[in-house]
Formats: C-alpha cells, sequence, structure tokens
C-alpha cells in the first residue's frame, strides 16, 4: 500500500532514538540564530532524551542557542511521578549544559486555565507584537494506542481550538486534565518527529498511514496539515505494514521524487 505521510522504519526501539536524535541534532546545526525545540512526556522518546543528554556534538554554547518547550502536561506538581517536565528533566534537561533560563515549563501545579494561559503568554513574549503563529524548529511527539498526539486525545474539546497557541483539555477517557499545544501550532513546525514504538501500536499505525482507510484520529488530521513531521517507527509497530523483512534495512522515509512510498506484501 502507499503511505499517507513521510515514514521511517527501523530494527528496533533503539534504532528509532538514534535516527531522532540525528534528526534533531541536522535541524539545530542548519538553524541560524534561536532553536525552539518542544518536547512531548510519555515513555517513548525517553531513549532519545538520554542520548541528547550525552551527546558529543553540542557544547554550552551550542546548546545557548536553544529555547525549550514543552508540547504537553499532566495537571500535577513538577515533582510528581506522572509529571512529563520532571522525567525530560531528569533525562536530558538537567544533564545538558543547559540553561534553567532556557527552559519554558508548563506549570502543572496550577489550575489547567491559568496554566495553560500563563505558558502561552511567556512564549508569546519570546516573539515580536501582533505575531499570529510561532513556528517551532524542531518537534518531539509519540502516538498512543488510541490515536492521541500531545494531550490531543479523540473526542476532546482541544482538537477544534484554532485560535490559541496553548490550552487545556480535559480528557474524559482518563477523568484528568492536561494543557497541551494546539494544532495549528504543531502543524505549523518546521521540523519535528512522531514516534512509534511497539507491537501494541501496530493496528492504529496501519489505519493511520493507510489511504484507504478513514480513522478520525488525532495524530492522522495533525500529519494531515504538518508536512514537516515524519513518523520514526520500529519494525514491531510497522508489523501491521506488510513490509518485507529484508527490506527494512533499505527503507527511506521518500523515495527520490519525494511521493508517497509503496509498500510491498
Amino acid at each position: 500500500m502507499k503511505t499517507l505521510f513521510p515514514l521511517w522504519i527501523g530494527e528496533d526501539a533503539d534504532a528509532v532514538a538514534a535516527e531522532a536524535e540525528a534528526r534533531f541534532i541536522e535541524a539545530m546545526r542548519r538553524t541560524s540564530g534561536e532553536f525552539q525545540v518542544a518536547l512531548s512526556g510519555g515513555q517513548t522518546p525517553q531513549a532519545l532524551y538520554e542520548r541528547l543528554a550525552e551527546t558529543p556534538d553540542f557544547t554550552a554554547a551550542d546548546w545557548g542557542f536553544a529555547e525549550f518547550l514543552q508540547v504537553d502536561e499532566r495537571c500535577v506538581p513538577p515533582d510528581h511521578p506522572g509529571s512529563n517536565y520532571r522525567m525530560i528533566d531528569e533525562l536530558f534537561l538537567s544533564r545538558a549544559p543547559i540553561a534553567r533560563s532556557r527552559i519554558h515549563r508548563l506549570r502543572g501545579e496550577l489550575p489547567p486555565d491559568r496554566a495553560a494561559g500563563l505558558a502561552e503568554s511567556e512564549w508569546r513574549d519570546l516573539y515580536p507584537p501582533g505575531t499570529t503563529w510561532p513556528e517551532l524548529d524542531f518537534v518531539v511527539l509519540g502516538m498512543g494506542k488510541d490515536g492521541h498526539t500531545a494531550s490531543l486525545f479523540p473526542g476532546t474539546q482541544a482538537l477544534e481550538e484554532e485560535e490559541r497557541w496553548i490550552t487545556e483539555n480535559f480528557v474524559p477517557q482518563l477523568d484528568s486534565w492536561r494543557v497541551t499545544m494546539t494544532f495549528p501550532v504543531l502543524a505549523r513546525a518546521r521540523g519535528g518527529v512522531v514516534l512509534v514504538t511497539g507491537e501494541d501500536k501496530a493496528e492504529t499505525l496501519m489505519h493511520v498511514l493507510n489511504p484507504e482507510l478513514d480513522i478520525d484520529v488525532p495524530v492522522r488530521a495533525l500529519l494531515k496539515r504538518a508536512p514537516n513531521l515524519t513518523l520514526l517507527v520500529d519494525r514491531d509497530a510497522a508489523s501491521g505494514l506488510g513490509i518485507r523483512m529484508e527490506d527494512l534495512a533499505d527503507f527511506v522515509d521518500e523515495d527520490e521524487d519525494g511521493d508517497e512510498e509503496d509498500l510491498e506484501g
């Protein structure tokens, strides 16, 4: 089948993390001046963050050009075991020579509407007055088994937000509030990756990538309007795509003409 969106497949989760690191480094190297990156929580990007904390490619001076934002956050304090910020900080931000002034966390300990409003206000202050939308240089996203990405879950109100940069979002299926970047922001990113690993996500990924199916899940809705995002997936997650295992080493995200990739069964 032909896949709808740019796709790269690696042997395992470690290969996915290595490819994500390479793309992060390439994006940062080719950006002149400030480099804005947004980082997601969850389990899948953890290996990437550990790699970035130890990369020899950047000195403190290099990191000094980067501004780090959170894609989304649970409404918990930053020392809570479920805090996205806590995970990102422990695995990456606190281990690399990054100035704390360059880190902009979402304040999950505040009421969700206040946390979202404060984060957007602070972010807007980084841009000239009147800026309609920010343009992230790189974004790290994942995909849940239900097809959510960031904290944009199926059936939630934040999916309809087209004016705010960051919004609060109640997730009924989890009976909890989240704070998240919105579709218009994520779709305008100049580059980024959606990391998907594990066989438990294979069926969802197959539906997201199959142009003959019309599955209504947030990650597919985002990818339809985000031309600069690439799915990086491991062999287990790709197991429903009908790709011969012997072809994995040669699989690339696009062919030479930039057409959709044809996956043979």
